[in-house]
């Protein structure tokens, strides 16, 4: 059982329990109001809750909308123009909300509005390029994943179609006023977590550094009424993400202003190990300080 101090101590631990139990808004949350992102509904719909900054500089998407975070321990409040989140009444945490950009006011050159082509996740740009899978255009009943809510979503907040064109405008829109470093092209599947953690392994006994998604039961498709995953059965996941890629010397958390709120990345899961890598640790460290001057090197050349 995780107690508030569990919480407190770890941020880690608190952005996946919030992945699983998602949170409630108190009334008075003004989150547009005071400069916040508005929820939206994109493709897969990770994307569907509220984006916060929890401490330690971790960000996430909290579910709101869900059913099943109506009943969630966790309350966010606003009181004198700050966030607090609360679990069961108990005090646990000062948040931030994440900034709106500028440019999600815009629209392309074809007059699509930006955000319908991508959003940011985090600090990076999330543009799902795909068309709806064929599960769900099936004939004469659709086959799609019962956790899937792709063909729910296109054309809410994300748009079907987007040329090149538009994707590259809204690239540049992103990199030069959020100054994003990532692009994710996403896509998704379920699976439990013994398969999660054989995959991580997989991943990078071949140099690649995997990410995790916790996939929540997405209002209005066949698993909505599911209840979401614990957070213990998923916290050996994370733990395995952090010391799978330590033990391989990759290069986690090295590239500059990627925080990824959809994801625990994998050197945000260093507090749920017991294990503690000084020598990597001081590796990783001279590597992004050198991975850090090259790039602004690159900018300033450019």
């Amino acid at each position: 059982m995780l107690s508030p101090a569990d919480l407190r101590r770890s941020p880690a631990l608190l952005k996946l329990d919030l992945y699983c139990r998602g949170m409630r808004l108190d009334e008075s949350c003004f989150v547009e109001g005071d400069g916040g992102r508005q929820i939206m509904r994109t493709r897969a719909g990770l994307g569907s809750g509220l984006e916060l900054v929890l401490p330690g500089g971790l960000w996430t998407n909290v579910p709101v909308t869900e059913t099943f975070a109506r009943a969630s321990p966790y309350l966010l409040r606003r009181d004198a123009g700050r966030y607090r989140l609360t679990r069961d009444g108990d005090d646990i945490a000062p948040v931030r909300l994440s900034p709106r950009p500028e440019w999600y006011d815009r629209r392309t050159t074809s007059g699509r509005p930006m955000t319908r082509v991508g959003t940011l996740q985090g600090t990076y740009l999330g543009i799902y390029p795909a068309q709806v899978c064929d599960f769900w255009l099936a004939r004469p009943q659709k086959i799609n994943c019962h956790f899937c809510s792709v063909g729910l979503n296109l054309g809410v907040d994300d748009a079907t179609d987007k040329s090149v064109e538009e994707v590259a405008e809204v690239v540049r829109a992103a990199r030069q006023t959020s100054g994003v470093t990532y692009v994710d092209f996403n896509t998704a599947g379920l699976e439990p977590p013994s398969s999660s953690i054989r995959a991580i392994d997989w991943m990078t006994s071949v140099g690649a550094i995997p990410t995790v998604c916790v996939f929540r039961p997405l209002r209005g498709t066949d698993y909505e009424g599911l209840p979401p995953p614990r957070t213990e059965d998923l916290v050996p996941v994370f733990r395995r993400l952090y010391e799978s890629c330590m033990e391989r010397g990759l290069p986690i958390g090295c590239a500059p202003n990627v925080h990824v709120s959809l994801v625990l990345l994998p050197e945000e899961c260093a507090s749920l190990s017991p294990r503690s890598y000084p020598w990597q640790r001081a590796k990783l460290a001279l590597m992004k300080r050198a991975f850090s001057a090259r790039l602004h090197a690159h900018l300033r050349a450019a």
